[in-house]
């Protein structure tokens, strides 16, 4: 026998022990993400030691929604595909007699049946069905008060329905809700920041946590992100961490035609809502004046992520960045080595 095989053999043992090691590190992390796959624990492994950081610090995680926590492909009942919450407004225009109390402000002289198509209308104008493209302003301008004469009561209900037609759970993207359940659970504060209405998305968060399972025998739990009904964030008086597109209320708690910009307020007076620009606006003078903490992870989709994204990971070599199946001209390109791209599909897929 050549005296070379009990270290060779011993090498062996070594590396086996190695490897060995290493995979059973990993099963841990897979309990602790369980949606996630092999082939993506690289990606997985950077994530987590960042959340490890961040819990340590106290830092702040800001999610997008429509396309970065949940898909934007939903067949409306007249069978083109749109975003959750246009499908929820297409939706409402076809079950007006089950529930004569959704969007009143589009009733005019001609009934239901009128009320039907000047919904209609204007959800194909706002969604881009038309020759007429609208500015960014004036498209979530409207957006924000569709419900405008509705108590929140009523669109709470409505949205209810609505979900019993459309689950969730057909619809979620859930290695980033693993990745939002994580944070959340390390006490980091996270805000979802949306063009969406932020009532629509605590309604849908809250049958999330009710219907979508995390793991066998465990559910999600988003504590006040899922809080219905949504009551905006007040240091010291808590609410729920969602900065969206959404409209005043009057003095009997209807919705008004009147756009809520408490969450794009600054200094210059500038006029914004929150996508592109907006966002990163309402995240450096709403979101970290609020907290007194940094914002360091930002989770996106599209270009309206763009400008809070590039923000975040410019300040600071230590940010990071969740790209979900980017689309658009600029976050698709966003190639920062703090940048990860995760291309994730819904359940129903």
């Amino acid at each position: 026998m050549s005296r070379h095989a009990p270290l060779a053999s011993i090498l062996l043992q070594i590396c086996f022990f190695v490897f060995t090691a290493a995979g059973l590190a990993r099963e841990p992390l897979l309990t602790t993400y369980p949606h996630w796959d092999r082939a993506q624990l690289a990606k997985l492994e950077t994530i987590d030691t960042f959340v490890e950081r961040m819990a340590s610090r106290g830092d702040l995680a800001v999610f997008d929604y429509d396309g970065t926590m949940i898909g934007e492909e939903y067949r409306t009942p007249v069978g083109d595909i749109r975003c959750g919450q246009s499908t929820w407004h297409v939706w409402g225009a076809h079950h007006l007699a089950e529930l004569p109390f959704l969007f009143p402000g589009f009733l005019t002289d001609g009934g239901a049946e009128e009320q039907r198509t000047n919904i209609l209308a204007v959800d194909d104008v706002l969604e881009g069905k038309t020759n007429v493209v609208p500015e960014s302003v004036t498209k979530f301008w409207r957006i924000a008060t569709f419900e405008s004469g509705m108590t929140e009561r009523q669109m709470r209900a409505g949205i209810e329905r609505y979900l019993d037609a459309y689950p969730p759970s057909r619809y979620v993207f859930l290695p980033v809700l693993d990745v939002l359940q994580r944070m959340l659970d390390r006490g980091i504060r996270v805000w979802l920041v949306t063009g969406s209405n932020p009532y629509f998305i605590a309604t849908v968060l809250a049958r999330i946590e009710r219907t979508v399972p995390r793991a066998p025998g465990r559910r999600f739990d988003f504590g006040d992100l899922a809080k219905s009904p949504f009551v905006p964030f007040v240091r010291g008086r808590g609410g729920s961490r969602i900065v969206g597109n959404m409209a005043r209320l009057d003095r009997l708690g209807r919705f008004t035609d009147v756009y809520d910009d408490r969450f794009v307020t600054n200094p210059e007076r500038h006029r914004y809502v929150v996508d592109g620009e907006g966002k990163r606006v309402a995240a450096a003078h709403f979101i970290e004046p609020l907290e007194q903490a940094r914002v360091v992870f930002c989770a996106g989709n599209s270009d309206g992520d763009y400008p809070l994204m590039r923000w975040i990971i410019d300040r600071d070599q230590d940010r990071l960045g969740l790209a979900v199946n980017a689309r658009g001209q600029r976050l698709p390109n966003l190639t920062d080595r703090r940048v990860i791209h995760l291309s994730v599909e819904p359940p129903s897929k």
